[in-house]
């Protein structure tokens, strides 16, 4: 069982959120937050036997104003304590004690599901402002005093740690579509009319539009690696007249840089490639050339992944996006496990072909008076289009099999979300509300432009936080501004030029 005692008074970072739980919170990024009351000690009050007791009337903050910060602290309580209820429990050697745990979360999970709705339904019966809606989602809450981790309802829609009623809601997804949009209404309105132009040039920086200019750097990274690879350089030393080395290893390096996750993997192949090989470059018939062939092709796959950057977010979200989610996730269950379970055969047959063929079928001549691509590439590249097209093969089965026109007729036609399933619409919804996470925060910096806020932004910030330097925190913002509106902003604002101009609304 959960043991009870635990310190409310003094509360630190190092102090379990949760009595019984010393992870680490799931849900915390470095979100600075002034002035807003912490989670942990109201969490660490919450017992699964006393859920009966609470109404929204004990999880209203009377000290927070306006009404929607109250609604979206208390969501912020119910949703993290409903994650760490539905975490596995502790490993227990009685059943009996394994058996009463299980059964006792599962009924506080259906408590505090009715909590929530209570505290969602008393939100929509006074109809506020679209502000309202936002600060409800984007309002940040540290866990504990003095620190800068903090918890928001966006992170838990975008990890799928909310009911489904409210991940499908629409005034939720009016909301987020808005905010990708859009961007964040910040509310500012000056009479100074240099700080009106500053503060619409930062306004320019949609999220929609930060993605493209994200995704447009990406492409030309692409092109540049893609250059290389058909027409790599004959010199083994490196050249200084080869701009395309210093541009593929700048932009890989700021691709690893950013936060981690496994879409990083080639661009960390292809710097490895460069400083492995550093002060030649990689050439034909080398491992390093190998290593950048695998990470090229490894990229064009990614373009089809509903992770960002990704053309795919150039289009309507609950048109494509479901799409995406139903052909991944069934290349996932049914493709790559069937591929895994004939691996021993496929291995064996293809090497005793390759042995009997003795590669003569690689040996391609050509006529052109240019020089010819090298080998190891045309057979990447032969590999690559036959993987697609297997994809492409897959995907259109999958589409015609969980089709509405093949399914029987309903009363109501589902959502665009929903129109395969109700869990396939559940990913989706749960991607889209991450990418609008990572692009709606303040100046963000696309790679390799991220390079500039690490070295003048991010490692003096660090250096302040390490001497508790808190004066200095307000430069370094200034300069993560200016920084943002110098190097980011031109293009942001090229971008909505071609792009936000039509758009009702705020422009």
């Amino acid at each position: 069982m959960i043991d009870p005692r635990h310190d409310q008074t003094s509360p630190t970072e190092r102090t379990p959120l949760l009595p019984g739980s010393s992870r680490p919170p799931r849900y915390a990024s470095p979100h600075p937050t002034n002035n807003l009351p912490h989670i942990g000690s109201f969490v660490a009050e919450m017992r699964p036997e006393d859920l009966h007791k609470y109404s929204i009337d004990n999880l209203y903050l009377p000290t927070l104003h306006p009404r929607s910060a109250q609604i979206s602290f208390a969501l912020c309580i119910l949703l993290y304590y409903r994650a760490y209820l539905g975490e596995e429990p502790p490993r227990e050697r009685d059943v009996w004690v394994r058996w009463r745990q299980e059964q006792q979360n599962t009924v506080a999970l259906k408590e505090v599901d009715a909590l929530l709705e209570q505290v969602w339904t008393s939100f929509l019966r006074e109809e506020g402002s679209p502000t309202d809606v936002q600060e409800v989602i984007w309002t940040a809450y540290p866990l504990y005093p003095d620190s800068r981790r903090t918890i928001r309802v966006l992170d838990f829609l975008s990890n799928g740690d909310t009911p489904e009623w409210m991940r499908a809601h629409s005034l939720v997804q009016l909301t987020l579509t808005d905010a990708w949009t859009y961007g964040l209404d910040r509310g500012r309105d000056d009479d100074n009319y240099w700080l009106r132009l500053l503060h619409f040039m930062d306004y320019t920086g949609t999220p929609h539009v930060l993605h493209i200019l994200d995704l447009s750097f990406w492409m030309i990274y692409l092109a540049c690696l893609g250059n290389y690879l058909m027409d790599p350089p004959l010199q083994t030393e490196l050249s200084t007249s080869d701009n395309r080395v210093a541009l593929i290893a700048l932009y890989s390096l700021s691709r690893l840089l950013r936060p981690w996750s496994s879409t990083a993997l080639p661009f960390g192949l292809s710097f490895l490639a460069f400083v492995l090989t550093f002060p030649s470059v990689p050439l034909p018939d080398t491992s390093a050339y190998t290593a950048l062939l695998l990470a090229f092709s490894w990229q064009v796959i990614l373009l089809h992944l509903p992770v960002h950057p990704s053309p795919l977010f150039l289009l309507a979200p609950d048109q494509i996006l479901p799409l995406a989610v139903l052909v991944w996730r069934g290349l996932a269950r049914t493709f790559i496990p069937v591929i895994a379970f004939f691996i021993p055969g496929l291995l064996i047959s293809l090497s005793l072909l390759s042995i009997s063929l003795s590669d003569k079928f690689l040996h391609l001549t050509t006529t052109s008076t240019f020089t010819a691509s090298p080998i190891e590439s045309r057979v990447i590249f032969l590999s690559l289009f036959a993987i697609i097209f297997i994809f492409l093969c897959c995907a259109l089965g999958f589409s015609v099999l969980v089709h509405p026109f093949l399914a029987p007729a309903e009363d109501s036609p589902p959502m665009l979300w929903d129109r395969y399933s109700k869990l396939v619409g559940k990913e989706a919804r749960q991607t889209f509300a991450r990418v609008t996470a990572a692009y709606a925060i303040p100046y963000y910096f696309p790679a390799p432009l991220n390079l500039l806020q690490l070295l003048l932004v991010q490692a003096p910030r660090r250096v302040a936080a390490l001497f508790h330097w808190k004066a200095g925190m307000k430069p370094i913002g200034a300069v993560e501004r200016v920084l943002w509106r110098i190097s980011v902003a031109p293009f942001t604002f090229i971008i909505a030029a071609f792009w936000l101009w039509h758009l009702p609304g705020r422009w």
